[in-house]
């Protein structure tokens, strides 16, 4: 493996890399435990509201000229309904966070910090907001998460949750899926470097 570059992009500079982001989100939701069997219009449409977003951050990874790793962020202002009203429900600000959308990278890299990395360079460009992210539901799923997650300064608040519908790999209908959102406290963060 090459040496690992990192290019941090930010509204419209991210539309070069919108087809390619969108088809990574849609092979990244299909695997499990998403299951989530979109189309990639509808991908697009999603990722658009990054580069529509003045203060959103997308930080790629390079394995020479190959993008290997995503992660994606925007103010949780500026994300779906649905996810700013779960924080008014929860008496929580959307103003004062910032929600990662997706962490995507491929199998053969994964396990390498990359993550890490990425996410610290998110902290610089997130207006000092409190990193947070939404997680699916699913018996067994989170087994192998809490020690990761704990490594990287995040707990759930099982009293903060969304409800999405999307339509399953090999289902006809849609049905609704619960996603528990987690916050980063950035004092454990930092010391995990």
């Amino acid at each position: 493996m090459s040496t690992i570059t990192f290019k941090i992009l930010s509204s419209t500079d991210i539309k070069p890399f919108l087809m390619t982001l969108a088809q990574k989100r849609i092979d990244t939701f299909r695997q499990w435990p998403y299951l989530y069997d979109g189309k990639l219009k509808d991908a697009v449409e999603y990722i658009s509201n990054f580069i529509n977003s003045q203060r959103s951050h997308v930080i790629l990874a390079f394995d020479d000229t190959k993008i290997i790793g995503a992660l994606t962020g925007i103010p949780l202002a500026d994300s779906i309904p649905e996810f700013r009203d779960t924080f008014y429900t929860n008496e929580l600000n959307p103003s004062d966070y910032f929600y990662i959308s997706e962490a995507m990278i491929q199998k053969p890299y994964r396990g390498k910090r990359l993550l890490f990395k990425m996410l610290k360079s998110l902290h610089k460009n997130a207006q000092n907001k409190v990193l947070c992210f939404s997680m699916i539901q699913r018996k067994d799923h989170l087994k192998s998460y809490p020690k990761t997650l704990s490594t990287l300064g995040f707990t759930q608040n099982p009293n903060c949750k969304a409800i999405l519908d999307w339509k399953e790999v090999g289902n006809n209908l849609e049905t609704s899926h619960e996603l528990i959102f987690w916050f980063q406290n950035k004092n454990k963060f930092k010391s995990s470097f």
